[in-house]
């Protein structure tokens, strides 16, 4: 059971299994959800990698979507929109140098000085 719902997260939220096992490990809320006590650890992620590969990748991604499938059919789930702005702005790049940052250095200093004088 644990296994099917640490699978489901990384499903869901496209993680490898070392992110997997991170992010688990610090969330409470993933650790109900993955039912792995307090004071338990979470499956390592090569433990996690053989047993992907003891029941190959078809099998798990299609167990996967039938559960996806279900929990939003019984209205388990939220979904969520994302919205994005895509506006590009032309701007005018400066790569800070060692030589960039002397030479700015340089003309900031001798700007002021003008200024005093």
């Amino acid at each position: 059971e644990t296994y099917l719902r640490l699978m489901f997260l990384k499903f869901c939220y496209g993680f490898g299994y070392e992110t997997l096992v991170s992010e688990v490990s610090d969330s409470i809320k993933w650790r109900r959800f993955c039912r792995v006590d307090l004071d338990a650890l979470v499956p390592h992620s090569t433990t996690l990698i053989k047993l992907s590969q003891k029941y190959g990748d078809e099998i798990i991604e299609d167990l996967n979507k039938k559960l996806v499938t279900k929990a939003s059919q019984e209205q388990m789930t939220r979904n969520r929109r994302l919205r994005t702005d895509t506006t590009v702005t032309e701007s005018n790049v400066h790569y800070p140098t060692d030589a960039h940052l002397l030479a700015d250095a340089v003309k900031t200093i001798t700007r002021q000085a003008n200024r005093l004088c």
